[in-house]
């Protein structure tokens, strides 16, 4: 019996405590897009858009983040994993992943007063898992690009 409760306490506390923080975390995301949506990115190395009468200085900038995954969505994913089909509780976790490491490198850019981040890359992986071995289950995303900030 006790056995039980040390299982069910940590997925009930992962599933209502883990709600809360990536809800909360989904707000702070929003509101930070919106206050960054004047920055624009780009993929490409060259632009069309730059004013070539102006000088800019090139900066690389970059934002990572790591995030972990609850308890709940861990047993979530691995009966998804054990009967197939989508795995929804990491696709949360890396779009979080993407967009706080998108955020974090306009927010670098923003301070250098850019407006501009052209040959923007974003990479993921996994952090603290490896194969056949029990880990934390984490998602690394780093997302990187050179901006423009203007000189004069």
């Amino acid at each position: 019996m006790i056995e039980l409760v040390f299982l069910v306490v940590p997925l009930i506390l992962g599933f209502f405590i883990g709600n809360a923080i990536e809800k909360k975390h989904y707000a702070s995301i929003r509101l930070r897009e919106q206050r960054l949506s004047n920055i624009h990115m780009f993929t490409t190395k060259t632009l069309s858009v730059v004013d070539e009468s102006q000088e800019y200085a090139c900066v690389l900038v970059e934002g990572h983040v790591v995030i972990a995954i609850d308890a709940f969505k861990k047993l979530s994913s691995a009966l998804s994993s054990f009967f197939g089909g989508r795995v929804k509780a990491y696709e949360s976790i890396i779009d979080r992943a993407r967009r706080e490491a998108t955020l974090r490198m306009k927010e670098k850019a923003d301070t250098l007063n850019a407006d501009k981040i052209m040959n923007v890359r974003i990479i993921t992986s996994t952090v603290g898992q490896q194969q056949g071995e029990k880990g934390t289950g984490a998602a690394e995303a780093i997302a990187y690009g050179t901006a423009l900030v203007k000189l004069k």
